[in-house]
């Protein structure tokens, strides 16, 4: 088996190079987030906070790569993500509950 370095293996996808510099817990926090965010049934809320997760998080790792994000901005996001991704788990939970059907488009 070939080894991955580490460095391949912390991205935010596509269009956010050279994560390595974040810590596993943001990385950790940010794969809760959109998974989470795909638990919405309703396609427009599921896409949206998909995106809005994606927008944050690189937000934030541009600030990392530019420098200007130290160990007290990276708490004070995690804590804020943090709050996002309890918030998504208990809407995406009500989203389940209350499914409209699907359009009928997609029938």
């Amino acid at each position: 088996l070939k080894s991955v370095p580490l460095k391949q293996t912390l991205s935010f996808g596509p269009g956010v190079p050279d994560m390595a510099m974040a810590s596993r817990e943001v990385l950790h926090v940010y794969r809760q987030t959109l998974r989470a965010a795909g638990g919405f049934t309703d396609y427009n809320f599921r896409h949206y906070f998909i995106r809005r997760a994606r927008e944050d998080f690189r937000a934030f790792a541009s600030r990392v790569r530019q420098g200007s994000a130290d160990g007290e901005a990276e708490q004070a996001f995690l804590s804020d993500a943090n709050k996002q991704l309890s918030m998504l788990k208990r809407q995406s939970i009500v989203s389940q509950l209350y499914a409209s059907a699907a359009p009928i488009v997609k029938r």
